[in-house]
């Protein structure tokens, strides 16, 4: 699923490259002038950043990330290998 910008202005990125998202998450705030608008995640999902960088001038409509749809056991599974290799480490 790709996500655009709304309108015209800077880009700033919320997320990594790779991270895994929920529905609602922040995923980039992009600012023109005394407007801004945060771009939520429509849903789950890994979030796969293109061309543009942190604080890149955007027009509106620009794709700003996409989102690679997973299924709830796989995201849980990243989460819960993150944590068992937190453990490993102690």
């Amino acid at each position: 699923m790709d996500i655009f910008a709304p309108f015209a202005g800077i880009v700033r990125f919320t997320v990594e490259d790779g991270q895994v998202v929920d529905t609602g998450e922040k995923l980039a705030v992009v600012e023109a002038v005394k407007l801004e608008s945060t771009v939520e995640a429509p849903g789950p999902g890994v979030a796969r950043r293109g061309a543009v960088d942190d604080f890149a001038d955007v027009a509106g409509g620009d794709l700003l990330l996409s989102l690679e749809q997973v299924d709830a056991a796989h995201a849980a599974g990243e989460e819960g290998a993150t944590e068992q290799s937190e453990e490993e480490q102690k």
